[in-house]
């Protein structure tokens, strides 16, 4: 900071400051849960569960890369140090292996450990009084996105257990 600086933008820098440093957990969550999603769907069995899952991964990724945006901008700086790329798998490369085996349960329980950790970041943003308008605006509206794609996977699970494959993806 330049000390000629009047004090009012000393204190909005330093508000930045703290509020990216905020983000840094969430974007650190984030970028879990896109590794994590990422590797169970390229081990996941069920066609209709996988692509779900990589639906969840591109979502993830995608809200990392926005937060990470934030970031840059509250620290004014040029770059990100550590940037994660996206090489999600969309279509699987050897389909004719071992018959398969409906493993959503497991999947479901997977990523539901992932979901909670997620849910628990954003909340204790929500919660926190630094965070506020358009910031706090967009943070709601990412989880609100991340809880309706969790529902869609639990929804698939309902679904698979109690019907017949009719070759309906979601």
């Amino acid at each position: 900071m330049n000390p000629n600086q009047p004090l009012p933008q000393k204190k909005a820098n330093q508000h930045n400051m703290q509020v990216a440093d905020k983000l840094h957990g969430l974007v650190n969550t984030l970028q879990h849960a896109n590794n994590g999603f990422k590797h169970i769907a390229e081990r996941c069995q069920n066609r209709k569960t996988q692509t779900v899952v990589f639906g969840l991964a591109t979502e993830t990724f995608q809200v990392y890369k926005e937060l990470a945006s934030q970031m840059q901008v509250l620290k004014c700086k040029d770059s990100i140090n550590h940037v994660l790329y996206n090489d999600c798998k969309t279509d699987i490369v050897n389909e004719q292996q071992a018959p398969k085996i409906d493993d959503t349960d497991k999947v479901l329980d997977e990523c539901t450990q992932i979901e909670k950790n997620l849910i628990t970041e954003f909340r204790k943003l929500l919660n926190d009084s630094l965070i506020s308008g358009d910031l706090r605006k967009l943070l709601q509206a990412q989880l609100n996105s991340f809880l309706y794609s969790f529902v869609k996977l639990k929804m698939l699970r309902n679904y698979q257990s109690k019907t017949i494959d009719y070759g309906i993806i979601f």
